[in-house]
């Protein structure tokens, strides 16, 4: 990636416009499919990447703000994934929260800190499994919906390192967007 940003539409120009331009190294930024979730009176853009870890309010204002996205991270404010500083609270366990200028841990990400002593594996956020067998699935790609019928948010996510070529798909289900 050499270059991110958001177009939009000009109808008199019937062309897009570029409206923000964030630099290639910022931690936070719309990627993945995108579900809009709301609570009370507060709505946000979620990004789903499978997990949707990364959020902005529900505006085009704040859309097309960097400043303004969060990360769903135990990761102290303002760390990057290369020098990371875990939030732990009196008890010794992580702190997740919504944070500004803090990456998102995907899966691959938040395997690295467990291996590397940051995170004891009963620690992580990320904990999709196969039911049958209890091995970790790595998802890297997909999408989470609310389902009208099932009344809970359901994630579709293609398998990294499956047992085919190609990856599997699989189903998860929550009563939260974030699992």
């Amino acid at each position: 990636v050499y270059r991110r940003g958001i177009c939009e539409w000009d109808d008199a120009s019937n062309q897009f416009q570029q409206v923000a331009e964030y630099d290639a190294d910022v931690p936070l930024f719309p990627n993945g499919q995108a579900l809009v979730h709301g609570e009370g009176d507060e709505r946000h853009v979620y990004f789903a990447t499978p997990f949707p870890l990364v959020r902005t309010r529900a505006t085009a204002e704040s859309y097309k703000d960097q400043a303004t996205y969060e990360a769903f991270t135990c990761l102290k404010t303002g760390t990057t994934l290369e020098h990371p500083e875990i939030d732990r609270d009196e008890s010794g366990r992580p702190r997740y929260a919504w944070r500004n200028d803090t990456p998102p841990l995907d899966p691959t990400q938040q395997a690295r800190l467990v291996r590397e002593g940051h995170l004891q594996p009963h620690e992580a956020l990320l904990q999709l499994r196969d039911v049958a067998t209890g091995k970790e699935v790595l998802g890297h790609a997909g999408s989470v919906y609310w389902n009208d019928y099932r009344k809970r948010f359901v994630m579709i996510a293609c398998q990294l390192y499956g047992t085919s070529l190609v990856g599997e798909t699989w189903y998860a289900e929550a009563e939260s967007p974030i699992g």
